[in-house]
């Protein structure tokens, strides 16, 4: 009796458990696989988040989630534009993103340096201006 009761507990235990597997591969618009890039679930209703994950060193990621959910999914890396999708997760679910370089142009930087030691000959010029520090005494 304890074992056909115990059978049968476990076999409604498995209708029971409640979470699915959101997994896939990240890559570039090349096919290179991106390591480290965030992939971050969060649930919609309650502005939650609710899984996150890395992507390890072949692209791949894997989140564990909450069943028949809305999801907002959000994936990033460093020089990558993010991709935002929304899903409704009910069963184990594989998608695979394909992320496009994001390029940003920086302003210049100029440096501007003089020589704070001049050697000519046997002769050393220092220039005394390159040496304050504001905080002398006039």
């Amino acid at each position: 009796m304890k074992k056909t009761l115990l059978y049968i507990l476990l076999f409604f235990s498995s209708f029971v458990y409640s979470q699915v597997r959101f997994e896939g591969v990240i890559t570039d618009s090349m096919g290179n696989t991106i390591m480290g890039a965030n992939v971050i679930a969060i649930e919609k209703e309650s502005q939650i988040l609710d899984g996150f994950g890395i992507s390890n060193d072949t692209g791949f990621y894997r989140i564990s989630l909450k069943k028949n959910t809305d999801y907002q999914i959000k994936i990033s890396f460093i020089g990558f534009q993010q991709i935002e999708l929304d899903l409704n997760i009910s069963e184990d679910f594989e998608k695979n993103f394909v992320l496009e370089q994001q390029a940003e142009a920086l302003d210049e930087v100029e440096i501007v340096y003089e020589m704070p030691v001049t050697i000519k000959g046997d002769t050393i010029v220092y220039n005394a201006d390159s040496f304050n520090t504001g905080s002398e005494k006039k």
